[in-house]
């Protein structure tokens, strides 16, 4: 840890003397602490019964939210029974006021009856004796007499009829005997009130139980029915204490429709949240309860956090109040105390954190500003721990700051690091705190994304010139081969015709290095020995470098081979050999070296478009004149040169760089001034063989053949003029504006090969066409021809792998070849 100040002012921390102190001042502290907590303890407990209080307000609202649908239901279950109970009273009471007691009519009126009920119930009617008369089940009733029952007695007793809800019992009816169930019943009488018998249904527990069940409140609820006595009639429970133990402790008003409360301790131990809804019209309600344990889990759960975050405050805040205190006591342990608290908070900010007076003499700084300086001692003058500071002119910022007296932020460069840091300061009346956070990632960020749209704007700008330009350019160029083919006899016509075709040329190079820097090229790379490449290509850069320039090969004995377009990467050495040459006036040396390399994961991301792996690397190295860093930041910039006007177009490098970028390499310069430069190509390794070069061709005529060849070009000049070139050299021609007229072409005649511009008007491509059109004519050869194109035949930078391309401006040579090597390729 770098150290802190030796000393703190000694009227910060200076404190009263104990003697004049009473014991409630030293501890003044504490004491406000305590009232802190005791208030805080007070309010915290009023607010938990108030948060109890809320939750069992909310178990009754959840509890009545199931109990009132429920008697609704039963209400209308209970109302659809009685009114099927009615409709059978009617019809028994009238049978038996005839004296007709037929057994089998009485069923067949019950039976009915149960057809058209909502629920399948058992209907029995008993006479005024209690014995069973008839059911809706059997049509031979069995002799059973019923006049024990609690509903016989209820109508026997009363001399008007109503409905009568009985407790539940065990049916005795063959048909269901054994099944517990809850008796509906209605008395039989004459039209003067005199009984005739009793007219009852059965309604299963079983039905109740499957609604209870599915309206539970939680694994320790119970929902049931119960009598306004407290009888109880039907229940769902999920616990081991009876519904009925439930039941008897509700406190049932009967003048009220609905009720909750909180009962005394049942058996279990446990009190029970209850809320009841009375049954309309009906003595009896439908309660819903769940244990008071259950219903506060969550308030008991959210207390005791509460109350643990609470203590761990309260804890903290006398801890904190105890210790200030005394620390206000003990001036030498409040100065380590501060010192141990401020050297943590220093050490775990990982950027620099220095605080400087107002002279600028560094007062505290953490581990971080040793990355500037290692050997400085606390105290000293800033610039002697951060050098760079002054040495690249930012030592006014600071007297700017404390003039202004606001906070200023800068981004600022230091030359000597490499690093861009965004500098903050922050003054206040003792001086300036001073933070540094190194962004030069972020700014190495920012620059590759402006590079990327520079380079993708430059891209687009030169694909839309390069189309049209090289249309015109086929043109130009072709036809002045025919004018230099007719003044073979006349020389003067002949040198100029030479010299239009070299601007021509010249031209279309320029189109093509635009290419080159956009990354738009019709790039075919395949696995090259670049040691064989850098051999032969030897004589060339020979015959291109003065005398005084010696070269040096240094090929690596087991080098891999570069999945790379050769011919592209001749080019390349060639403007950088170049480069070298103009670099070195007065002679040097140019080395080309070859070594395997492997860039890994950390060098990848410190540079952008870099993918961990292997590479060939190509190392062109110059002892010339090097170059500054300004120089070497714009060095790949399109149209930047340090060549005299006339002597450069500055494209050299930005091609090297979009060629070498577009195929998936990387390109690095190493250089100081008077100490040369070496740029670096890192060539993707191919996994295959090296392909040969094709052989050269011993017969140097153009080739001819007399098959039928259909050109398809939207461009009139380009179209005329590639069909003089088809004639001249012996084909049979035809042609075609866009894709329609060109099918209608082949569905009219025998075509041996399609010579046809990518970029067609109609929507239907080049690539698109001559897709179609292979399907249909399987023998059909085909030549793409066109001055720029990015997608239909090349992907990911590279032409695609089945595609025969003829790049525009082409002279009738360049296309004579293609054409022949396509027709006498053998067939797949």
């Amino acid at each position: 840890m770098i150290p802190i100040l030796s000393g703190v002012p000694e009227a910060a921390f200076r404190p009263v003397p104990s003697a004049r102190r009473g014991f409630h001042q030293r501890y003044i502290l504490t004491y406000a602490a305590l009232l802190f907590v005791a208030i805080t303890g007070l309010t915290f407990g009023i607010m938990e019964l108030e948060k109890r209080e809320v939750a069992i307000q909310d178990t009754y609202a959840v509890a009545h939210s199931v109990s009132a649908p429920l008697a609704a239901n039963v209400e209308l279950f209970l109302g659809t029974v009685d009114r099927s109970l009615q409709i059978a009273q009617q019809a028994i009471q009238d049978a038996l006021q005839n004296n007709a007691t037929d057994t089998l009519a009485l069923h067949r009126a019950l039976q009915d009856v149960q057809a058209h009920a909502i629920e399948p119930l058992q209907y029995a009617a008993l006479d005024k004796d209690g014995t069973l008369l008839a059911t809706s089940r059997t049509a031979t009733p069995e002799i059973l007499q019923l006049n024990d029952r609690e509903y016989y007695h209820f109508h026997l007793n009363r001399t008007e009829d109503g409905l009568y809800i009985g407790n539940p019992i065990q049916i005795r009816l063959q048909s269901a005997r054994g099944v517990w169930g809850i008796p509906l019943s209605r008395s039989l009488r004459t039209k003067d009130g005199a009984l005739l018998g009793v007219i009852s249904a059965s309604v299963p527990l079983s039905l109740f139980k499957a609604t209870f069940e599915h309206a539970r409140l939680s694994e320790h609820g119970v929902v049931g029915i119960a009598k306004l006595d407290g009888r109880l009639l039907a229940a769902f429970q999920t616990n081991q204490m009876p519904a009925q133990t439930v039941a008897d402790a509700i406190d049932i008003a009967a003048d009220k429709p609905q009720g909750h409360q909180m009962t005394a301790p049942l058996p279990d131990g446990q009190r029970r949240l209850v809320s009841w809804k009375q049954v309309p019209d009906k003595e009896m309600i439908v309660f819903t309860a769940v244990t008071e344990k259950q219903a506060l889990s969550l308030w008991r759960a959210q207390l005791l956090s509460g109350a643990l975050v609470q203590g761990l405050i309260w804890l903290a805040v006398l801890a904190s109040a105890f210790l200030l205190d005394r620390n206000r006591l003990r001036r030498d342990r409040e100065e380590q105390t501060a010192r141990e608290i401020i050297d943590a908070a220093f050490a775990a900010i990982s950027d620099p954190l220095l605080i400087v007076d107002p002279d600028c003499n560094l007062t505290l700084a953490n581990r971080a500003v040793r990355r500037f300086k290692a050997d400085f001692k606390l105290p000293c003058k800033l610039y002697d721990a951060v050098p760079y500071l002054q040495s690249n002119g930012y030592d006014s910022l600071i007297m700017e700051t404390k003039q202004a007296k606001e906070a200023m932020l800068r981004d600022v460069y230091f030359h000597e690091l490499d690093q861009w840091f965004s500098l903050s300061i922050y003054p206040f009346s003792k001086g300036a705190v001073i933070y540094m956070l190194d962004v030069s990632e972020h700014k190495k960020t920012q620059d590759q994304l402006r590079q990327a749209q520079k380079m993708e704007m430059v891209g687009q700008l030169a694909g839309g010139i390069a189309h049209d330009f090289n249309n015109l350019l086929t043109v130009i160029i072709g036809n002045i081969d025919f004018i230099l083919e007719d003044a073979a006899a006349q020389p003067r016509i002949a040198k100029t015709a030479e010299l239009v075709l070299r601007a021509a040329e010249r031209a279309g190079e320029l189109t093509a290095s635009l290419l080159a820097i956009g990354r738009r090229q019709a790039l075919a790379p395949t696995p090259t020995d670049v040691n064989a490449l850098l051999t032969d290509l030897h004589m060339i850069i020979r015959r291109v470098l003065p005398e005084s320039i010696g070269i040096e090969v240094v090929p690596a004995q087991d080098a891999w081979r570069a999945e790379i377009d050769a011919s592209q990467l001749e080019t390349a050495i060639l403007n950088l050999a170049i480069n070298a040459r103009d670099a070195m006036p007065e002679g040097g040396r140019l080395t080309l070296e070859t070594m395997n390399h492997y860039i890994d994961a950390d060098y990848a991301e410190r540079h952008g478009e870099v993918t961990p792996g292997p590479y060939l690397l190509l190392a062109v190295s110059d002892t010339g004149h090097g170059m500054d860093l300004e120089t070497k930041e714009r060095a790949f910039d399109p149209f930047f040169t340090t060549k005299p006007e006339g002597k450069g177009t500055g494209l050299g490098l930005s091609m090297v760089q979009g060629f070498i970028k577009q195929t998936g390499g990387h390109i690095k310069i190493y250089s100081e001034p008077g100490q040369g430069t070496t740029i670096k190509l890192y060539l993707p390794r191919a996994e295959q063989a090296a392909v040969a070069p094709p052989a050269a061709d011993d017969d140097p005529g153009i080739a001819r053949g007399t098959e039928t060849i259909l050109v398809v070009e939207d461009d009139p000049l380009v179209q005329n003029h590639v069909a003089e070139l088809v004639e001249r050299l012996g084909y049979r021609l035809f042609t075609a504006g866009d894709a329609d007229d060109a099918m209608q072409c082949l569905a009219t005649h025998r075509i041996d090969l399609l010579l046809t511009d990518v970029t067609l008007p109609g929507g239907v491509n080049g690539r698109k066409l001559a897709e179609r059109a292979q399907a249909h004519y399987p023998h059909l050869r085909v030549v793409f021809m066109s001055g720029y194109t990015r997608n239909a035949i090349i992907h990911h930078g590279r032409l695609d792998a089945d595609v025969d391309f003829l790049p525009k401006p082409f002279r009738i040579g360049e296309m004579a070849q293609i054409i022949r090597r396509v027709l006498d390729r053998p067939a797949d």
